[in-house]
């Protein structure tokens, strides 16, 4: 009898460990489950994030010039009126600035060429502040060119001026 009762024992705990098991098993599944549909729905996300990524137009680059020359007073805009390039619709003839059509980091540069012994003093503004300047000194014609690389945010607008210290007897 004593066998029968430690055998009744035995086959109840393996029962109960077995429906344990099942429950177990059966909460894994949900889980298993529950994290497929998130990892389906977090798929499909980025492929459409990536869909719209693709389709849209991120570049933006401008050219402009002036290419006859102009006398700027002290903190004067130097105007490029002449528009080579405006891919993204970023610059502004008629505001003489760049407005930026997107977030992200953009690399200007700007040639000044002074006129005769004159020296010319050009200071890149982005939100009104000066990020960046360049000095052209030396005899006769001189010409330097100036390079900044900004972080920018949409909208943010940037622009050449002739700085404090000099006229810019001549701006291409």
């Amino acid at each position: 009898k004593m066998y029968i009762w430690i055998l009744l024992v035995a086959s109840t705990a393996v029962a109960s460990a077995a429906v344990l098991e099942n429950e177990s098993c059966a909460k894994l599944a949900q889980k298993v489950e529950s994290l497929e549909f998130e990892l389906r729905a977090e798929n499909a996300d980025l492929k459409e994030r990536i869909a719209r990524l693709e389709n849209s137009n991120t570049a933006v680059a401008f050219m402009a010039a002036e290419n006859a020359g102009v006398n700027v007073a002290r903190n004067g805009r130097i105007t490029y009126p002449d528009v080579v390039t405006n891919v993204g619709g970023g610059y502004s003839a008629q505001q003489n600035e760049f407005v930026c059509p997107i977030t992200g980091l953009y690399l200007f540069s700007w040639t000044s060429v002074s006129n005769g012994d004159n020296r010319i003093l050009t200071d890149l503004y982005h939100k009104s502040q000066v990020v960046a300047s360049g000095i052209c000194t030396g005899p006769n014609s001189t010409s330097c060119t100036n390079t900044a690389i900004i972080q920018c945010t949409q909208g943010d607008r940037l622009y050449v001026q002739c700085g404090t210290e000099y006229t810019c007897d001549r701006q291409t």
